[in-house]
């Protein structure tokens, strides 16, 4: 008998193929309901915390405040380098007065460092600055303290008025001084007007003296008062 022989290759079945892979199923999106799409914005900030506009300084801070601020412009007025200061304190001072109307100013304090300024000329400049800021806001301090006030402005009207620039400091706070005591005069009766008087009356004759200097310069200075009296009290005009 003769051996089997190997089948051969054409004959041998053919081995099947693999089946192909299924491909996955692509995802699908979902829609996510109700929760809201993170931001890529970063949060926020915090409000910043508001000032307190209701906050307001004792009677006794504003007073020192006040008081404080006349002393630094009398101070800073005596040298020419420090004259800046001294008007940035005038400014300040008509600033903190519109806000707090009511400061309780000592004229004690106001008539000492003017006194004991080392150049009187300078000092009576800048007290009459301040004296216009007060004026402002209070015009019955210039009625309170008439009588000091007629001592510490005498010394502009007798010495100073053949100085430019006081005698135009000079004829601003006549002009808003007259008014203000005119003022008070009408709405004070005649007990208010005798106590008024006698300082326009004083006014009168320092400037009719000073007309008849016999420096120019002087007589000029006096000229330009006359007129700035005239503006509110014509009568005193028919004086002269």
């Amino acid at each position: 008998a003769t051996a089997a022989q190997p089948p051969s290759s054409a004959a041998a079945p053919a081995l099947a193929a693999p089946a192909p892979a299924l491909a996955a199923p692509a995802p699908t999106a979902t829609a996510t309901v109700g929760t809201p799409a993170a931001s890529s914005a970063p949060p926020s900030a915090a409000p910043t915390a508001q000032l307190d506009d209701d906050f307001k300084p004792s009677a006794a801070i504003v007073e020192v405040l006040i008081n404080f601020l006349i002393r630094v412009a009398l101070i800073a007025g005596e040298s020419k380098d420090t004259t800046g200061l001294s008007d940035k304190c005038v400014s300040l001072l008509s600033q903190g007065l519109s806000v707090w109307p009511d400061a309780n100013i000592k004229f004690n304090f106001f008539e000492k460092q003017l006194v004991a300024h080392s150049d009187p000329s300078s000092a009576l400049l800048t007290g009459l600055s301040i004296l216009r800021a007060i004026l402002v806001v209070q015009p019955h301090f210039l009625h309170d303290n008439l009588k000091p006030l007629h001592t510490l402005l005498r010394p502009a009207f007798q010495q100073h008025t053949d100085d430019a620039k006081m005698v135009s400091s000079l004829c601003a706070f006549l002009s808003e001084a007259l008014e203000a005591l005119e003022s008070i005069a009408a709405k004070g009766g005649t007990e208010v007007r005798a106590e008024v008087t006698p300082f326009v009356l004083w006014i009168s004759d320092t400037i009719g003296a000073g007309l008849g200097s016999p420096k120019e310069a002087v007589v000029y200075g006096s000229l330009q008062l006359l007129q700035a009296v005239g503006s509110y009290s014509p009568e005193l005009l028919d004086q002269h």
